[in-house]
């Protein structure tokens, strides 16, 4: 993604839609309750026992044991906010490239069996949302009202974070906080209404200086410590109504634009942007703040057609094995997940969520043999579960084979003719494509997966590499040049690499008609991105890549250079690992000068007899 697409990404999604506004004060509580007494809340006590169903819409599930009429009604309600999301963002098209699986409990006696723990105990939580690597969850106990405020925000930040370019922390907090106060009356529907909670940390609470506020990462102690929190998210939420209302969204555009892309000082940019230093803000955020509360309305999207929802019951065991697909992802119950896993195949030796599930699980230890037996099985069963093949895929190219692989391939476009939104087998098959030779059609699979899912810097990653195939060299630099900033240490020591081998192979061009080949073959695995190195001379890329298995005795650096010395059978081989800061690891997140007595798997390019240069490292 070049600078201009990111700038116009922004244009086009933020803050051009922020129709009339009224002005309002007090009754938020009273506009939450009438939004979640719209559901026909009752008590727990009075539900009569209901058996597990599962409503699905085109774009979510919405398993519950509280009957179908409020199945549908949660269902209606996301699918909602949805349309209201795409309305607000004036977004044709609302990605979401991965799944939504909403559990709505009746109350919360089994909602407590798949929370998440705080010192061996279940969190006291009427809602929560679970980031899966390969679904996303939403739970919610229905017998309460305090469950809903929780959900909305968090499915506005995977609304905002499947459609919007990477934004620093208080322009996503402050955005999802801003429509989490979304609510439907009389054929409108009303947004940036106060947060009572927020107002209130704003009145009690010593501010945050704009330059601080704006500085504040992922990882900064304002973000993560809840004394320190609650500060934070008022003020976000209050910039960003501020923003609004004010119709200053092109200025916050030209900020993004001046610290994102182009690195400048927080002070500096503020003062470009918004024609104002950085004190004269802060007064006139105070002064905005001491003004009337105000909200905005626009028409309401039309209705979703709740008739056209597909309905259906569950047996116990359907329902256990969804309940441990999510416990899965919840560290403190993965266990319990592994072991239902296991219980469900015993009565069910064909049920796919579990093979599924016991795959995904094999797959992360690097069992691979044991991962593809139980994809197979879900694959023998019917599945038409697109992450199955895709896993397929992964585990073929895990094992050896080369990611231009047909098979390979195959695996990776049935995935995608399932799941046309998968974003993760667009990007590895717009890569393997243009490994093949076909660097035209990689390209558009590589950059639609960028499209679907435009914060994960390991498909921008893949898309860059692809472009550096089809010799686009100034686009692939500026993907680069960004990616060098990206908070995955090891997609921005790739970015590095590959600017350094970019410029080699440019000038290179400009000497010669016969341009430099890229290495054509590696294999990805997770957690590692999908990075391609270039390579120097280029009667070296006739080398073809080999495999092997063995036990790496000890590693020999010197600086960012490394040899492997292997021990294969009863041969010893001594491998080159060109710069330990970009060589593809799959496993490992850093390569370490102490690894020792470690089995191993490594894509090599023979150089001798016994030696050669490694094209990827797998410790296992």
């Amino acid at each position: 993604m070049s600078r201009n697409s990111y700038c116009s990404a922004l244009f086009s999604f933020v803050g051009l839609n922020p129709g009339p506004a009224r002005w309002r004060v007090a009754g938020v509580t009273r506009f939450l309750f009438a939004a979640l007494l719209s559901l026909g809340y009752a008590s727990a006590a009075s539900a009569a026992a209901e058996p597990w169903i599962e409503v699905r819409t085109k774009h979510l599930s919405v398993i519950t044991n509280a009957g179908e009429s409020r199945g549908r009604e949660v269902a209606r309600r996301l699918e909602q906010y949805r349309a209201a999301f795409q309305v607000v963002f004036l977004k044709l098209k609302v990605s979401n490239p991965l799944p939504l699986q909403v559990f709505a409990f009746r109350n919360d006696k089994i909602m407590k069996q798949v929370v998440p723990l705080w010192k061996g105990k279940p969190v006291d939580d009427s809602g929560f949302f679970v980031a899966g690597e390969d679904r996303n969850y939403i739970a919610l106990d229905l017998s309460g009202l305090s469950a809903w405020p929780v959900v909305i925000h968090e499915y506005m930040h995977l609304l905002i974070n499947s459609n919007l370019p990477p934004t620093p922390a208080w322009f996503d907090e402050g955005i999802a906080e801003y429509y989490s106060t979304l609510r439907f009356e009389n054929e409108r529907m009303y947004y940036g209404g106060p947060i009572e909670g927020g107002v209130r940390a704003l009145n009690e609470s010593r501010w945050m200086r704009c330059v601080d506020l704006f500085s504040v990462g992922h990882d900064s102690p304002e973000y993560n410590e809840r004394d320190r929190r609650s500060i934070f998210y008022a003020q976000s939420w209050l910039v960003v109504h501020y923003f609004m209302n004010q119709q200053k969204m092109a200025q916050v555009t030209k900020y993004l634009d001046l610290t994102q892309l182009q690195h400048r000082p927080v002070a500096e940019a503020i003062e470009a942007a918004f024609g104002m230093t950085p004190e004269k803000f802060d007064q006139e955020l105070l002064r905005y703040f001491r003004g009337n509360a105000q909200e905005f309305f626009l028409p309401a999207p039309a209705e979703v057609d709740n008739g056209s929802y597909e309905v259906m019951q569950l047996d116990d065991i359907s329902a256990m094995a969804r309940l441990a697909d999510m416990k899965y992802y919840i560290r403190d119950r993965q266990q319990d997940a592994l072991a239902e896993f296991r219980s469900i195949l015993e009565k069910d030796p064909r049920n796919m969520l579990a093979n599924r599930g016991m795959g995904y699980a094999s797959l992360r230890a690097n069992d691979l043999e044991t991962a593809g037996r139980y994809f197979q099985q879900a694959i023998d069963s019917g599945t038409e579960d697109a992450r199955v093949y895709y896993y397929m895929a992964l585990v073929r190219m895990r094992r050896g084979a080369l990611l231009s692989d047909e098979q390979s391939i195959a695996y990776l476009e049935r995935a995608i003719a399932l799941d046309p939104t998968f974003a993760d087998a667009y990007s590895s098959l717009g890569v393997a494509l243009a490994m093949k030779g076909d660097a035209e059609l990689g390209k558009k699979h590589a950059a639609h997966a960028v499209e679907l899912s435009p914060r994960n810097d390991t498909f921008l990653m893949n898309f860059a590499v692809v472009l550096m195939h089809l010799h686009e060299w100034q686009a692939a630099e500026e993907n680069f040049k960004r990616l060098q900033q990206s908070r995955n240490p090891q997609v921005a020591a790739a970015a590095r690499s590959n600017l350094e081998n970019l410029e080699k192979m440019r000038s290179y061009e400009q000497r010669t008609s016969v341009p430099p080949v890229l290495e054509s073959e590696q294999r990805p695995g997770p957690p590692a991105p999908t990075a391609v190195e270039p390579a120097k001379p280029a009667q070296a890329e006739a080398r073809p890549i080999l495999f092997l298995k063995g036990v790496l005795q000890f590693v020999d650096c010197n600086n960012d250079e490394a040899t492997l010395h292997i021990l294969v059978g009863t041969k010893q081989w001594a491998l080159r690992v060109k710069s330990i800061f970009s060589v593809l690891l799959i496993g490992e997140d850093h390569f370490s000068c102490q690894w020792a007595m470690r089995k191993v798997a490594v894509n090599y390019r023979a150089l001798g007899e016994n030696t050669g240069d490694v094209v990827s490292l797998e410790p296992q």
